[in-house]
């Protein structure tokens, strides 16, 4: 057991960022949007990113978080016709601008389709 207790732990509210990822892209912890960084020991990282799904202040999907720990990001008006290619276990093909720093790759996604969809 961890010599902290937790009930003296502050409590934290706000808006989730974006998740961070450790060097071998499993996710580690979260940047929210004023800045501050919350991190998460190993043991962690599956269920944060499990309660932390990307999506616009609204609800809409904008993106979705690969296996292999690829971001891939949409405009969140394309919501109703993107929100089932990226459901848990879905296999994509997407095409777009990509960005890596450090180790994690972002993909501002233009087209996709589920691989069933190429033939």
């Amino acid at each position: 057991m961890h010599w902290l207790d937790p009930n003296v732990l502050p409590s934290v509210k706000e808006r989730v960022a974006h998740c961070t990822l450790n060097a071998r892209g499993d996710v580690d912890g979260v940047l929210l949007d004023d800045d501050r960084q919350i991190h998460v020991p190993p043991h962690m990282g599956a269920a944060l990113e499990k309660l932390v799904t990307l999506y616009a202040p609204k609800g809409e999907v904008c993106g979705a978080m690969l296996e292999s720990g690829e971001l891939l990001r949409v405009d969140p008006k394309a919501d109703v016709e993107l929100a089932p290619r990226f459901a848990k276990g879905a296999e994509i093909d997407a095409w777009g601008e990509g960005l890596k720093r450090r180790d994690v790759t972002v993909m501002d996604i233009h087209e996709i389709a589920f691989s069933s969809d190429l033939g």
